[in-house]
């Protein structure tokens, strides 16, 4: 299990690298701000990757959609025991520019 962390955290930092940190604003530019919709963000890569776009400046707004739970936890419950898991905190997402949707994409608008 530590040799596929140490993989993926690998993979993460070889493809995050240029990301620029973030850097705290009260307001952003409309014009030059990013939204990103966020699938596979409760697993390891994904929740890595949610951190990264956390931390940047330019990004605006994260919708992080995940599948609908069998047991029924919600995506931010889910998307918190990631960030605990792959992070030892959930610090970050207490961020107001991420929110947690249920949803499935091959469903028509999202189910």
């Amino acid at each position: 299990m530590e040799q596929k962390r140490q993989r993926v955290y690998a993979l993460v930092e070889k493809y995050t690298q240029n990301i620029p940190k973030r850097t705290i604003t009260t307001s952003y530019d409309a014009r030059s701000s990013k939204v990103v919709l966020l699938t596979g963000g409760t697993g390891s890569l994904g929740s890595n990757i949610l951190a990264r776009l956390l931390e940047r400046g330019d990004v605006s707004k994260i919708y992080a959609l995940s599948r609908a739970s069998i047991a029924g936890s919600a995506s931010r419950d889910r998307h918190a025991q990631a960030f605990v898991r792959e992070h030892g905190s959930q610090e970050l997402l207490s961020d107001a520019k991420v929110e947690f949707l249920d949803g499935d994409p091959s469903l028509d608008n999202f189910g």
